[in-house]
């Protein structure tokens, strides 16, 4: 199809906003129009697309033989129908992306987040195997100095840091990979790996508090299709959750258990108990709303996020106080033979 009939449509549509074009004999159009009609179009039907407004694209029918008769009325509104609904779905998909986008920005907010409370812990934690690091080095420089040629101890003090500086190197890694922006593509993944994750880069905020962990998790899992970030984010929201119930509770009767199963419903499951205080009545049909938080410090979008990242993976979330204290969250995910992508 020649530029020069979408150029005409464009034109017609200044003066008849969102009106068809028919044009039933092509080779009744002057030559001087459009260098004649040499091409084998002999009939044309078209009409704008209109996205949020203004015109985005066009949509145009032509046919080989001259029309006998004209364009009908019914012909026009079909055209128009089938415009409308193009570009109804093209606003969906232009909405649908812009809130992605807003949700991935939101969800790397509350990753930040999560970093910053635990900056002080994290801090430590570099802490440790740095300065054990510059110690080894410290000692094997006095040697040298000292003029010492024991190589085999040499050899060892810089292993030694190597090793510290290694695992500084492994605590930036697992942070910078936790707060990345990244896409949002789904892979497959191991579920029990991201639990390991997220374990790791909370580790001594853990230790610090004086909470028993106990991880039960169902070996040989199978694929969950998703994204790890998200993922590790839902983990790390619901192992914060537990520790802010159990600040309240003596260090002795702190425990937090996180198991890993797949369901007889052919769902993956995670589920996180803690022993704090429970979930009150009052609190639970709003716990997943965003902004709403019993913290005074809190924000209120940890487990906002969480539930609208479980959505999004195809899967169900939900909390409830346990008759023995403490809650329990629980996710869980289709197995990755079983996963639709929208």
């Amino acid at each position: 199809l020649n530029d020069r009939y979408s150029t005409q449509l464009l034109a017609y549509n200044q003066q008849y906003p969102g009106e068809p074009l028919d044009i039933p004999d092509l080779g009744g159009i002057k030559a001087a129009d459009y260098n004649g009609t040499q091409d084998k179009w002999k009939s044309y039907l078209g009409t704008t697309v209109l996205v949020n407004g203004k015109i985005h694209c066009s949509l145009e029918f032509v046919g080989q033989l001259v029309r006998a008769n004209e364009f009908s009325q019914w012909d026009h509104e079909l055209l128009k129908v089938m415009a409308q609904w193009i570009g109804d779905e093209v606003e969906l998909k232009i909405a649908h992306d812009a809130q992605r986008r807003h949700e991935s920005e939101f969800a790397r907010v509350s990753r930040m987040s999560s970093i910053g409370e635990m900056a002080a812990s994290l801090a430590h934690e570099l802490n440790q195997p740095l300065t054990g690091a510059i110690n080894y080095c410290n000692g094997c420089l006095r040697m040298l100095q000292e003029g010492s040629t024991d190589t085999e101890k040499l050899s060892e003090g810089m292993r030694n840091a190597v090793e510290g500086a290694t695992m500084a190197a492994d605590i930036i890694r697992r942070i910078r990979g936790f707060v990345q922006k990244g896409d949002a593509q789904h892979t497959a993944l191991d579920l029990n790996s991201a639990v390991l994750n997220v374990v790791a880069l909370i580790k001594h905020e853990i230790q610090r508090l004086d909470v028993e962990i106990e991880l039960k998790l169902q070996a040989h899992l199978p694929p969950v299709m998703g994204n790890m970030i998200q993922l590790e984010q839902v983990v790390l929201n619901f192992i914060r959750n537990g520790l802010d119930a159990m600040h309240e509770i003596t260090p002795d009767k702190r425990a937090l258990c996180i198991t890993t199963s797949y369901a007889q419903s052919e769902n993956i499951m995670l589920s996180i108990t803690d022993t704090g205080s429970g979930i009150s009545t009052a609190v639970m049909p709003d716990i997943f709303n965003a902004f709403y938080t019993t913290r005074a410090d809190g924000m209120g979008i940890g487990l906002s996020i969480s539930r609208s990242i479980i959505e999004a993976h195809q899967g169900t979330i939900r909390a409830r106080s346990l008759t023995t204290g403490g809650s329990e969250f629980v996710f869980e995910l289709p197995a990755g033979n079983l996963y639709e992508r929208p």
